[in-house]
């Protein structure tokens, strides 16, 4: 993501002791990633470069990222969205503007 947007999920996690790593655009994201463990992935659906729902069947194949949970960020608030997102393989979607609450709740 960018701007506040991308920001603003490592400004309320790192508080509590979340590591966390940014990239503006997915093929930032997937150059990261292989190299990276992680146990969730933020993923911004409205990319620069590739929309989120292209870019997650990419993270799926990375064997190395087998259970981590990938979480839609978006502006997209209907329930059909949530069905179609959820269709496409993402594990929770998380709507933007978010908050403390919320998203530490997703990472329960």
């Amino acid at each position: 993501d960018v701007g506040i947007n991308l920001l603003l999920p490592g400004l309320i996690l790192r508080p509590y002791g979340w590591t966390v790593h940014e990239a503006e655009t997915g093929d930032q994201a997937l150059e990261m990633l292989t190299i990276l463990s992680v146990a969730y992935v933020l993923l911004d659906l409205n990319l620069p470069d590739v929309h989120g729902t292209d870019l997650l069947p990419r993270l799926k194949t990375m064997t190395h990222l087998k259970g981590t949970k990938v979480i839609a960020y978006t502006s997209y608030a209907t329930s059909q969205d949530h069905e179609r997102l959820a269709s496409a393989g993402f594990d929770a979607v998380l709507i933007k503007p978010i908050n403390t609450k919320k998203l530490l709740k997703l990472l329960e």
